[in-house]
């Protein structure tokens, strides 16, 4: 009975390889048409929109209006940029912060970070959208996104804004002339935007992040871990910013 059970588990096995090796290959061909597409567009996102700029002198002074891009609707990302707002604000209390965002992460700038402005945008704007955004935004003194490969409409923006210094993580564009990819290459994701404050002559002796806390969800989670005093406990959190990094419902249960 074992015996048989085995062979029909392989036999099972043998003849769902053939679909396993068909869907494994039609993913890979079409991450590398997604790369090609990217590639080719970015190409005339530079012919159309991008220019050499003089480097940004270090450091910087007199800002009046600093502007973040956070469209990209990563919590962890947007968590890490908050430790710049009350370093700015101290180094210029009559600054103007603006924020954009998606409308994921509008409620977590909106009411847990002191800045002046929050303008709302899909995580794949159009380029109307975006020529409406830079109408928004008037004059810009320190625009900050830390996209490290910039796409067409990340150049349009940039175009569009015209904003006095960039400082980005995309040593190539030439619209950056706060280049910070190549210098905070080997630095923790938060350590960069420290060094950017260096830059902005802004000293931080520790680097503090703004996480929202909801009265409502801490005294919910306490009354669950209530329950659970004798009994181990595993956390899976299978949320991830992508598709490649995160766990389908299926695999999850497994």
């Amino acid at each position: 009975m074992t015996a048989g059970k085995n062979i029909g588990i392989k036999s099972i096995e043998k003849s769902t390889r053939p679909v396993l090796y068909k869907s494994m290959l039609l993913k890979r061909l079409n991450k590398i048409w997604q790369l090609t597409r990217d590639r080719i567009r970015r190409n005339f996102g530079v012919m159309l929109f991008d220019y050499q700029v003089e480097d940004a002198i270090c450091p910087a002074t007199d800002l009046k209006h600093v502007v973040f891009i956070r469209w990209d609707a990563k919590w962890g990302d947007a968590i890490i940029s908050s430790l710049m707002i009350s370093p700015l604000r101290n180094a210029y209390p009559e600054i103007k912060i603006t924020i954009v965002s998606s409308p994921t992460l509008s409620d977590y700038f909106k009411n847990y970070l002191k800045v002046d402005k929050v303008i709302e945008v899909s995580s794949n704007p159009t380029y109307r959208q975006l020529n409406t955004l830079a109408q928004q935004l008037d004059s810009v003194d320190l625009l900050i996104h830390f996209n490290r490969h910039m796409k067409m409409k990340d150049l349009f923006l940039l175009y569009k804004v015209q904003a006095k210094q960039v400082a980005g993580l995309d040593d190539k564009i030439g619209r950056v002339n706060l280049k910070l990819g190549k210098l905070t290459q080997d630095l923790h994701f938060s350590q960069k935007f420290v060094y950017l404050l260096d830059c902005l002559g802004i000293k931080v002796d520790a680097a503090e992040y703004h996480v929202p806390i909801s009265d409502e969800a801490t005294i919910k989670a306490e009354k669950f871990l209530a329950t659970k005093v004798n009994d181990p406990l595993l956390v899976i959190n299978s949320y991830g910013g992508d598709k490649s990094r995160r766990l389908n419902n299926a695999n999850t249960k497994k």
